[in-house]
């Protein structure tokens, strides 16, 4: 019970951060107010990775993703991929960074699709908040992004 007050606690606070900011231009799909609940009907757990709002100083675009919370329920597990949205950018090696505190439960992370996608394990192994860092390559500098994996 605690675990979910917390979650939705969380969950409220994302909201009115992500409230103050300015929306990003361009954006070819929209940011969801709701966690994403993971795996899906299909077992997978798909996150788009996107570019936006570029600004002239310090020359770089911000990252978003269509889920900023992304949640797997009690004794739920398996893949979470990010896609990239935006063409001539990749994921490096350490595109996907988890806190170390989630070692137990996000595992094997590394690029896959060339670069487009990035792929972790998520064992489940804990019940955790799980901060982590998405960092991507391309034509223009980009500001790495900072969002969340729940396991209840």
């Amino acid at each position: 019970m605690a675990k979910t007050i917390s979650t939705w606690a969380l969950i409220g606070l994302v909201a009115i951060f992500a409230g103050c900011g300015t929306q990003p231009t361009g954006e070819r799909f929209m940011m969801q107010p709701m966690p994403k609940d993971c795996p899906d009907n299909q077992g997978r757990c798909e996150i788009k990775v996107g570019v936006a709002k570029c600004s002239a100083v310090p020359n770089a675009c911000d990252l978003y993703v269509d889920y900023d919370i992304v949640r797997f329920g009690r004794g739920r597990n398996g893949p979470i991929r990010w896609d990239l949205q935006e063409p001539g950018y990749v994921f490096p090696d350490d595109g996907i960074t988890f806190v170390a505190a989630c070692a137990p439960s996000i595992r094997n992370c590394r690029p896959v699709a060339n670069g487009r996608a990035f792929q972790c394990e998520n064992m489940h192994a804990q019940e955790a908040y799980c901060k982590y860092t998405v960092k991507i390559t391309g034509p223009t500098n980009t500001n790495p992004l900072d969002p969340w994996v729940v396991n209840d």
